[in-house]
């Protein structure tokens, strides 16, 4: 593939790059009405984005894609657990069940690499990379305005910033051993460019506006099976699937979408509480 071959870095400032071009161009008329918030924010959220984007990218260059699609999921159930350490809530039954299957489904998903939960490296930064994402959702919806702002000049920034900071990093880490030829192949730019437009500008403008036309619960199941459309076209594109793969990436998928289920009614709960009157 061209992330096995291409330096990670430069494959993700090309994909970033062709994204930030392509969504500017779409929104710039947004983009250049940005309020001095949005684009302090945009630069936050884009550097916290490049993080999550180079520990998954590697990630996936040294484990499968399958392995990669099912663990990254993981980023759902660890939002709770995020969200208490930070505002030091108690979790409740229902999500500790949760990310016991989805802890159980890990164990049986990387027990293929020659015993039980044996990580590789791209397993750990897939991990990490979940973290990461996990801890972003959190920080963007406890304490980043973004109701108040316009969403595609701040996503237009988060693209950009990006770009910037891989290319940056691209320049600064490059040895006479990366394989740089692999950037003059049609076939890198290609993949690049497909990824940019519609693995990124076009699957937000998409998902933008699908979800202003579907039930909240509908999304959360749709996005809750993204790991297992994952695992199809990896099997489809010649990855070979266990059974006890398999039976993991399914406790997996159960463990994110039940995670999903117990926070909204967390969520319904407390809003609950909130709005209930008080006895005089």
């Amino acid at each position: 593939t061209v992330v096995t071959a291409a330096p990670v870095l430069w494959f993700l400032t090309a994909r970033f790059g062709i994204a930030a071009i392509a969504f500017n161009v779409y929104g710039w008329r947004h983009v250049r009405r940005a309020t001095r918030q949005t684009l302090i924010t945009g630069l936050g959220l884009g550097a916290f984005l490049a993080g999550i984007f180079v520990t998954e990218t590697f990630g996936v260059k040294h484990t499968t894609a399958i392995d990669a699609g099912f663990l990254i999921s993981l980023n759902v159930v660890m939002v709770p657990w995020v969200e208490a350490l930070l505002l030091r809530y108690r979790i409740r039954w229902p999500l500790i069940g949760a990310m016991a299957m989805a802890v159980l489904g890990t164990v049986l998903v990387t027990s293929v690499h020659g015993g039980p939960f044996t990580l590789n490296l791209g397993d750990g930064l897939i991990l990490i990379a979940a973290a990461l994402r996990a801890t972003q959702m959190t920080v963007t919806k406890r304490w980043v305005p973004v109701d108040r702002m316009d969403i595609i000049a701040l996503n237009g920034i988060q693209f950009t910033t990006v770009f910037l900071i891989c290319g940056v990093a691209s320049v600064l880490t490059t040895s006479s051993s990366h394989n740089m030829t692999v950037l003059h192949a049609p076939l890198f730019w290609v993949i690049a460019a497909y990824l940019g437009v519609f693995g990124t500008v076009v699957a937000f403008v998409v998902q933008m506006v699908s979800i202003q036309h579907t039930s909240a619960a509908r999304a959360a199941l749709l996005l809750g099976l993204e790991p297992a459309f994952a695992a199809v076209f990896a099997v489809v594109g010649g990855e070979a699937l266990s059974v006890v793969a398999g039976i993991g990436g399914a406790l997996i998928v159960a463990g994110t979408l039940w995670g999903r289920r117990a926070e909204e009614v967390r969520r319904a709960a407390m809003d609950g509480d909130v709005l209930a009157p008080t006895s005089s």
